[in-house]
């Protein structure tokens, strides 16, 4: 994962080419920064701005029509399938962080898997599990996970049934060279073990969110 994880950084624009186009996807127009030595120990990223986090509002959350859909997901960490209704899926942690991210593979998702794989254990610990949703196939999910060592669990949202229930669906984007589109809001929800949400975040900035995050849903600063 170290080497892996300087590589990405040092060659961001162009690291996603296996199994997917090369995407070029920037993050507002500001570079990450990288690490530039290999012997680094990889960390997930840092905010590029220090500003409050800006909440959304929970009121248009409507969970209770899609409880009982079942989903299927990526289990990253064990490289199996799994399907359950999403009332199942939410019951394993008192808190789930429920992602959803445009495409696998852009420069952006990719930090940000990243980051919330490396801090997988960490959000664990304290009771949280990390979901990720998008419309992607299970064979772009699998893809996107071996390619990049991921640990967090991708679930898919084909039918974007859990998009319209957080109310994170939007206008159509262009994503990585300009050919991809998705209509989903890169946006955050952090809700309990029964469906209610307790706060929520969209249209985010992808450096350091997973930090942002966890300081939310824990209190606590992470200082790895």
């Amino acid at each position: 994962m170290k080497i892996l994880f300087s590589v990405f950084l040092l060659t961001l624009l162009a690291s996603c080419t296996v199994g997917l186009e090369q995407k070029t996807e920037t993050n507002n127009g500001v570079t990450p920064t990288t690490i530039t030595t290999e012997d680094a120990l990889p960390s997930p990223s840092m905010p590029i701005w220090t500003g409050v986090l800006e909440e959304s509002s929970i009121d248009s959350i409507s969970l209770s029509w899609v409880m009982d859909t079942v989903f299927t997901y990526l289990d990253s960490e064990n490289k199996s399938y799994a399907s359950g209704t999403f009332r199942e899926i939410i019951s394993r942690y008192p808190h789930t962080v429920v992602y959803f991210y445009p495409k696998d593979g852009t420069p952006n998702c990719t930090i940000q898997a990243l980051d919330f794989s490396m801090m997988l254990t960490d959000f664990r610990a304290k009771g949280y599990n990390v979901i990720w949703v998008s419309k992607d196939g299970l064979d772009s999910h699998k893809v996107f996970a071996e390619r990049n060592e991921l640990k967090i669990e991708l679930l898919q949202d084909a039918n974007g049934d859990l998009l319209k229930a957080f109310g994170a669906e939007g206008p159509l984007q262009t994503y990585g060279n300009g050919d991809e589109l998705s209509d989903i809001i890169r946006s955050t929800y952090i809700i309990d073990s029964t469906g209610t949400p307790s706060h929520a975040y969209r249209d985010i900035v992808a450096m350091g969110h997973a930090r942002r995050i966890y300081e939310v849903a824990t209190g606590e600063e992470y200082t790895k």
